[in-house]
């Protein structure tokens, strides 16, 4: 039985070039090596042709930068300074050109004879991170008018570096159940349509408006001083006095007032749900107001 050949046990340098260019092409990864010194490309595989659309010619003996688009380019030249020997370090790019994301790993590699190099790999994660793009769209947005939701707006709300001249504003449409009942659902449908048209005319951007629940909208509003929000606010109220198109080309129309809630700066900090639920129960009665919360509506 033959005996499994190392490459350090291989004393001629050519035929140890040629067992790694024979290693290379029989695997299904993009792969390059590529001096640790000059960041000349030394090797590279089949698979790595095909991926980046070059020739061997046009990628052996050259600089990463020519060899690799700029995006690359730039991960692939300082990489190698952060990785060792032991582990791969890698980075996730999007090749903006081909649309196409893609795991760019490096390690570093000592074979005896040979001088020290950087190991390139490149795996297509395109269709993963795709997946993951229709995941995230799925968990964390209203499908039926295309807004982020709830989950999305918490957060949004995490990730604010401050609350300085930052609103939220919350409204829950009074009784929208009754109309699913009473006209179908079919014309709930098309009254919250309308209502994210609007609410997108008033130049809210898309991202910053958000389907709570089926009848609760909230707005993130970013920029503004209290009493800019406070029109906002008011602003959303007034239209919801005038009624909205009951079925696409038609005259019929129906009435949905909505109940709106505010927090301001601090307020927004923490425990946003409790808190709207508190304003907005404070201005339950009569419907189509507007609360704005304080510390106070907790003492009460």
């Amino acid at each position: 039985m033959s005996q499994p050949v190392y490459i350090d046990h291989i004393a001629d340098l050519k035929t140890r070039e040629e067992y790694l260019e024979a290693v290379l092409q029989i695997v299904d990864v993009a792969i390059s090596t590529v001096d640790l010194q000059t960041r000349i490309v030394l090797h590279c595989n089949e698979k790595l042709c095909k991926d980046i659309e070059k020739t061997r010619a046009e990628i052996w003996n050259q600089p990463l930068t020519k060899v690799f688009w700029e995006e690359l380019a730039r991960v692939a030249h300082g990489l190698p300074a952060v990785s060792n020997y032991k582990t791969a370090i890698t980075e996730i790019y999007y090749w903006r050109e081909k649309n196409k994301w893609g795991q760019f790993a490096v390690r570093k590699a000592k074979v005896d004879g040979l001088p020290d190099v950087a190991v390139f790999s490149i795996t297509n994660i395109t269709e993963i991170s795709r997946s993951e793009f229709e995941y995230r769209r799925m968990a964390f947005y209203d499908q039926q008018l295309d807004i982020p939701n709830g989950l999305q707006l918490e957060q949004d709300v995490a990730d604010l570096p401050s609350y300085r001249q930052v609103a939220l504003i919350h409204f829950d449409l009074d009784d929208f159940s009754s109309v699913n009942d009473v006209y179908g659902w079919d014309v709930g449908d098309h009254v919250l349509l309308q209502i994210r048209a609007w609410l997108l005319q008033t130049k809210i951007p898309r991202e910053n408006l958000y389907r709570v629940s089926d009848d609760e909208f909230a707005i993130l509003v970013q920029g503004h001083t209290l009493e800019e929000a406070k029109r906002r606010a008011l602003q959303i109220q007034a239209r919801f006095l005038k009624p909205w198109q009951a079925y696409p080309n038609s005259s019929l129309t129906l009435y949905c007032t909505a109940t709106i809630g505010m927090m301001w700066e601090d307020y927004i900090g923490g425990d946003i749900r409790n808190r709207l639920f508190r304003a907005i129960s404070a201005a339950g009665a009569p419907a189509g107001s507007f609360t704005f919360y304080h510390a106070e509506l907790d003492r009460a």
